[in-house]
């Protein structure tokens, strides 16, 4: 949102009226079948984090990112601090599609459609939210395969990369100090 973009009119039709100020969509195959459990995304840092927030603020916004994407893990103390989270408990949506039939990314807008999964997926529909809860459990039982197209869209109003800032409501953070650049 207010950054450059090669679509500025679609930009802003998709920002206006929400919250919502990043939007990233990621859309491919595996190249082979990997357990949706062992499928990651998050944060890793070289060097250990400086100018952190009080410990009070740092834990009432690890709970917040923890109710937003079940089964994260945040360590921000340490030489190699990271944040990490099951790709599939993160994303806002997902869909599988058979190659041909994926939708196109630059519409901006995307429906759920995880029936490629089978089990829990495959009768009845899941919401995102039970989706991520699902899969914030790590089960080994369901798989991303390599012939079905994925559509990975993620989208949040916390992070500012504007400002490089972190907007809990309650508290925001500036990033770049604490990123030491």
């Amino acid at each position: 949102k207010n950054s450059n973009s090669d679509d500025i009119p679609g930009d802003a039709s998709y920002f206006k009226g929400r919250k919502r100020i990043f939007q990233s969509v990621v859309q491919g195959r595996f190249k082979k079948a990997i357990p949706v459990s062992d499928v990651m995304t998050g944060h890793e840092f070289s060097r250990p984090l400086s100018n952190l927030p009080p410990h009070m603020i740092l834990k009432t916004a690890s709970s917040f990112i923890e109710k937003l994407s079940p089964g994260s893990t945040i360590a921000v103390h340490g030489d190699s601090p990271f944040v990490e989270v099951c790709l599939a408990s993160s994303s806002q949506v997902i869909r599988g599609d058979q190659p041909g039939n994926e939708p196109n990314i630059l519409t901006q807008s995307f429906e759920e459609d995880c029936s490629v999964f089978g089990g829990k997926f495959a009768s009845s529909e899941i919401s995102p939210s039970r989706r991520k809860r699902i899969f914030s459990s790590m089960p080994k039982s369901y798989m991303f395969d390599s012939q079905t197209v994925y559509t990975f869209d993620f989208y949040q109003n916390l992070f500012d990369a504007q400002s490089y800032a972190l907007d809990l409501g309650f508290a925001k953070i500036a990033c770049a100090s604490i990123l030491d650049g």
